[in-house]
């Protein structure tokens, strides 16, 4: 053992009892116990992993994707709009242009109606005499 009272070593006896073998296997509580205690860390490393993924979920990806569903939706009622601003102003010039045609051509009926009465009335008046004129 390597004693030697020379170099100042000291060896102390003591006389201990010796705990009966029925305290010393006195079974821990259910939490206690370090196969629970793992499983609990391990469960919890997956809900705190669980807990912030929601977290970044609601924080930063869905007022991402909201914003441009909305960007999405506005970019289309933008060009709904735009579809029926020209659906309608096509509508119009094809009513101006209707009324452009109707107005030209009452007027194109209007100068051959004139023009057949003077046709008329300067043939009318070769041929046949007028009520006031004699012809003896």
């Amino acid at each position: 053992m390597g004693f030697s009272e020379q170099s100042g070593d000291s060896l102390y006896v003591l006389n201990a009892p010796f705990e009966p073998q029925d305290a010393q296997l006195k079974p821990r509580e259910f939490w206690q116990q370090p196969i629970v205690i793992a499983n609990l860390l391990e469960i919890g490393r997956y809900l705190l992993l669980s807990f912030l993924a929601w977290l970044f979920w609601r924080l930063i990806i869905k007022p991402q994707l909201r914003k441009k569903r909305e960007a999405a939706e506005s970019a289309k009622t933008a060009a709904d709009l735009a579809t029926i601003k020209e659906a309608e102003r096509a509508a119009q010039q094809k009513i101006e242009h209707d009324e452009a045609m109707r107005h030209q051509e009452q007027k194109r009926q209007r100068i051959n109606a004139e023009m057949q009465t003077k046709r008329l009335r300067s043939n009318g008046a070769k041929k046949f005499p007028r009520d006031g004129d004699a012809c003896s």
